[in-house]
């Protein structure tokens, strides 16, 4: 009985780490990091102006500010790649669930 306990635990823990993988990766939270990456503050937008203005050489790479931390490692992209495949293979068996009973319904 415990070992069924034990292993009941630990799906439920990674169906969890699972699911907030899945949902953080779906609602786009990378891809919010990456555009906060390419946006310009106002003191930079002033002194780009400033340049055009002057006539000075532009490199976009002077005028951004590099204050983001990427702070993914092996593990995270690890089990972000196991969430994807078990997203794929769980989706499937959705639909398979639903087609089916769609087709005892018709």
């Amino acid at each position: 009985m415990d070992s069924e306990k034990v292993f009941r635990t630990v799906m439920i823990f990674l169906f969890v780490i699972f699911l907030t993988i899945y949902f953080s990766n779906s609602i786009g939270y990378y891809e919010y990091g990456m555009h906060k990456k390419i946006e310009l503050t106002n003191e930079e937008i002033k002194r780009f102006e400033d340049d055009v203005k002057n006539n000075k050489e532009i490199d976009v790479e002077d005028y951004q500010k590099n204050t983001i931390k990427d702070y993914s490692n092996e593990i995270s992209k690890i089990s972000l790649s196991i969430s994807n495949f078990a997203s794929k293979y769980i989706k499937k068996g959705i639909n398979g669930v639903f087609k089916a009973i769609d087709k005892m319904m018709t």
